[in-house]
């Protein structure tokens, strides 16, 4: 149920009422949002960042297989999770991401077609579908919640643009991250998916910044870099295995962006941009 809505907004953390330097220098010469497509990337300042979700800022705990099996061994299961494993992985290609719940019953009963049967499929699943719902399930990455903290402190509107399903919210608000957030994107209330531009545009309406203004952090190459960056906005790919892709705007961690950002943490294991020697605006 690893998955990588347009929702409304969640409720944000208060916001300090009178303006400051940072918020006027961000708001400084900007028109309304703009929507049209961009061709090229200009240097305009940020003032707003999006996030993907999963493999961005939270992650599986352990794998996919291992989870399952904890919860299938309690229906009568035999199968073992590098074997669950497999045949999710062998559906996900095949099939693509569930993007709500009958599409994830789907995936799981075609697993357990494979690996062997459960016990009461129906209350099986329920209970694995409501699993994937909690922290017990999910975790931050190390870095997140400081990067999140980080970019508050400084004013910038964040949001989420993922193909997460419908437990979206409810998975933020079980890792204790949802209150960053002013607007979280996914198909299932806007209907469409990354690559499509047109969740990006749904996304930055939301936050009222333009795609110029705004920086896109992901994981995926096609579905968030490259969809973002064709969708007028600037963006980083985050690669935490540490493999550099063959363009720039590559980073490891969160912690990277902060710099660009002109964002200070008390951390020592921020690396500086630019990266590789290129300049900040190869990066986008």
């Amino acid at each position: 149920m690893a998955s990588r809505k347009c929702s409304g907004i969640l409720g944000g953390r208060p916001r300090r009422d009178a303006p400051t330097r940072t918020r006027e220098r961000r708001r400084k010469g900007t028109a309304a949002a703009d929507m049209t497509p961009k061709t090229h990337l200009t240097t305009r300042p940020i003032r707003a960042v999006l996030f993907d979700a999963v493999g961005t800022l939270f992650e599986v705990r352990g794998t996919v297989g291992e989870l399952y099996r904890e919860i299938a061994v309690d229906f009568g299961s035999k199968a073992d999770a590098t074997s669950i494993q497999k045949s999710f992985i062998e559906y996900w290609e095949k099939v693509g991401q569930p993007t709500d719940k009958q599409s994830w019953e789907l995936l799981v009963r075609w697993v357990f077609e494979r690996v062997g049967p459960v016990e009461d499929f129906g209350r099986f699943f329920e209970t694995l579908y409501e699993a994937f719902r909690t922290d017990s399930t999910w975790e931050c990455c190390p870095e997140t919640r400081e990067v999140l903290r980080a970019l508050e402190a400084e004013e910038f509107p964040l949001g989420i643009v993922s193909n997460f399903d419908q437990r979206l919210p409810d998975v933020l608000g079980a890792l204790d991250i949802d209150s960053f957030f002013s607007s979280i994107t996914i198909p299932a209330s806007c209907g469409y998916l990354k690559p499509d531009r047109r969740i990006f545009e749904h996304a930055l309406r939301r936050l009222g910044v333009p795609a110029e203004e705004t920086l896109f952090v992901g994981d995926h190459v096609i579905q968030d870099f490259q969809a973002a960056k064709e969708a007028g906005l600037r963006a980083v790919l985050i690669r935490r295995s540490g493999e550099r892709a063959d363009h720039t705007g590559t980073i490891s961690n969160l912690l990277e962006i902060l710099p660009m950002l002109d964002v200070s943490t008390h951390s020592t294991t921020t690396r500086g941009f630019p990266l590789d020697g290129n300049s900040m605006e190869d990066l986008f």
